[in-house]
C-alpha cells in the first residue's frame, strides 16, 4: 500500500462514510437461472 492509500482509508474512517450491500438470490426453474430476489443495503458507517 502507498502512503496515499493509506492516508486516504484513515480519513474516511475518522469523517464516517456510507455503503452499500447488495444480497442477490437465483432460483434455478427449468435449467434456467433467475434472479428472485435482491436487497440493497445502505449502511452508514459512524466517525
Amino acid at each position: 500500500m502507498e502512503q496515499k492509500d493509506i492516508f486516504s482509508a484513515l480519513y474516511k474512517r475518522a469523517m464516517g462514510y456510507e455503503s452499500c450491500e447488495v444480497v442477490e438470490e437465483y432460483n434455478n426453474t427449468d435449467d434456467n437461472i433467475v434472479l428472485s430476489k435482491r436487497k440493497v443495503t445502505k449502511k452508514t458507517v459512524p466517525p
